[in-house]
């Protein structure tokens, strides 16, 4: 069973521990989580971790929680979906080579970011999340 760490809110109960990295999980199936479609991550090689696809342009509804991770607060479903349709058209249409595309899971409740979600595999990434038998 994993909980938000700051809410202690279950996100998940049945993921597989990474055999590597003890403090990371995957899972399929999920539950009090918001998905962030308008935030895409990529794989950044030089810092080996995640980071943005591209800046958020509108900081001043932005929030920045403990880990360090702007998220923006609050965005209209219609916007959101608008900046959604941009990334993936931005992402198709770079000539870079194609890397998978990860998307920000937060708590529903409190909206600490708790995962990333692998949307080719469907595969939910928690890290620094509480875990308990």
């Amino acid at each position: 069973v994993l909980s938000c760490p700051c809410c202690f809110l279950t996100v998940c109960m049945d993921c597989q521990q990474h055999e590597r990295y003890t403090n990371q999980y995957r899972a399929m199936f999920v539950m009090n989580i918001i998905v962030r479609w308008d935030l895409a991550l990529v794989f950044d090689r030089k810092l080996k971790q995640l980071a943005p696809l591209k800046p958020s342009s509108n900081d001043e509804q932005n929030i920045t929680h403990s880990n360090n991770t702007t998220i923006p607060f609050e965005q209209d479903e219609e916007e959101a979906r608008k900046e959604k349709m941009e990334t993936r058209t931005t992402a198709t249409s770079s000539s870079a080579p194609e890397q998978p595309i990860y998307y920000t899971v937060c708590c529903s409740n409190c909206h600490t970011q708790v995962a990333s979600l692998d949307n080719t595999e469907e595969i939910y990434h928690f890290y620094g999340c509480l875990a308990s038998s």
